[in-house]
């Protein structure tokens, strides 16, 4: 099937594009909240300065059978900056990739599409791409089909828990050590204090429920800024200067939306912990927690998660993404683990960009080395 490209660079004119965005979002295969046009309309507001917008939209006979969002963005090296060419997620979310039914196929028309067209960008680098799709595979044989060969590599781990028919099922398969430590973790908090979980998810504008619930959402910062993250300087707090703003902005697009899921646990009616999701179709993408350190020998966090997933069973939610990082912390929820995918194609080797993609290169299969060898060193 041949489809015609249109490319959108404006972020008000995609406006237009919003009913069709809807419509083929709820067919897309992993939909969350970061495929959304609200999450994007934010996201380029905040972060979008200096950078290049590239939505496509691939209509057949039957309209608007695609969307697949892309930004141009300058790239730092030591051999100066790129232009490089891909999705607008940042690493907010886990996986990334085009909006519609036929991923694979839209993907490989929009591959041809920016391959083909006058380029103003040096290099194409696809992050984000689901290890258990094919979309990686699609995107690797689209680019050697036009005679380019991209680098595929494994970028990130993410922790997934697949929710499945019911919380006893999904339950009986934690470990009896963990599911012993989170009984001994609900007796010792309850000895502080009746202990309540409060869950606000609300359906959205279009059910007339759009209250962002400012003081629950202001809880959840209060929480973050005096936890043990909040020393952080790389914005892993919803309470941090570079991100707040943009978070709570986010907070309101996604309460419009019905995706906001906001937890927090309670001790005598005063918030000690939270967890802060988006949700989508019953797939919740676990963006930030935190808890009073003061109450860390109670393990708040461990007692939230698990009323968090119970109740998540019991509304009928499939997955949880507990999204790249902290392994350790995730690992006792997780049933899979999921690759995330990186496919890079840059043109021309003694171009300054190929050389600097050849350094890199050689730097990476060094430490690789340099850390086998650090482990025979520790075996021997």
């Amino acid at each position: 099937m041949m489809y015609v490209v249109k490319e959108h660079s404006d972020l008000d004119a995609l406006a237009t594009l919003q009913s069709d965005w809807r419509r083929l979002l709820s067919a897309t295969p992993g939909g969350d909240f970061f495929h959304t046009f609200d999450w994007l309309e934010v996201y380029w507001r905040h972060f979008g300065a200096g950078h290049q917008l590239r939505v496509l939209a691939l209509t057949s006979d039957d309209g608007v059978v695609g969307i697949v969002p892309l930004v141009e963005r300058d790239h730092a090296t030591p051999l100066g900056a790129f232009r490089k060419l891909t999705f607008p997620l940042d690493y907010w979310g886990s996986f990334y990739g085009p909006i519609g039914a036929d991923r694979e196929r839209l993907l490989a028309a929009a591959i041809a599409h920016v391959a083909t067209e006058a380029r103003d960008w040096d290099y194409l680098e696809l992050n984000w791409l689901d290890q258990t799709s094919l979309l990686a595979d699609t995107a690797e044989h689209a680019l050697w089909q036009l005679g380019m060969q991209g680098k595929r590599q494994l970028d990130f781990d993410t922790s997934i828990a697949k929710l499945g028919a019911s919380w006893e099922d999904y339950w009986a398969g934690r470990s009896g050590n963990w599911r012993s430590n989170c009984r001994r973790n609900e007796k010792k908090l309850a000895k502080q204090g009746t202990i309540e979980h409060v869950r606000y998810r609300p359906r959205g504008q279009e059910f007339g429920e759009e209250d962002p619930r400012w003081d629950l959402y202001e809880q959840c910062e209060r929480i973050a800024a005096a936890s043990w993250q909040a020393s952080s300087t790389d914005g892993t707090t919803i309470s941090h200067a570079s991100v707040r703003q943009f978070l709570r902005d986010a907070h309101e697009a996604a309460t419009r939306a019905g995706c906001v899921d906001l937890n927090l646990l309670l001790v005598d009616g005063e918030p000690i912990a939270f967890n802060y999701n988006y949700v989508y179709r019953g797939y919740v993408s676990s963006l930030r927690l935190g808890f009073l350190p003061e109450f860390r020998q109670y393990g708040p966090g461990t007692v939230l998660t698990r009323r968090m997933l119970r109740d998540s069973c019991q509304r009928g939610d499939h997955t949880f993404d507990f999204l790249p990082g902290s392994g350790k912390v995730k690992r006792p929820w997780r049933t899979k683990v999921c690759g995330g995918e990186q496919l890079r194609y840059v043109p021309g080797r003694l171009s300054r960009v190929g050389l600097w993609e050849t350094g890199k290169s050689i730097v990476e299969r060094l430490r690789g080395r340099d850390s086998e060898l650090a482990k025979l060193a520790v075996e021997d």
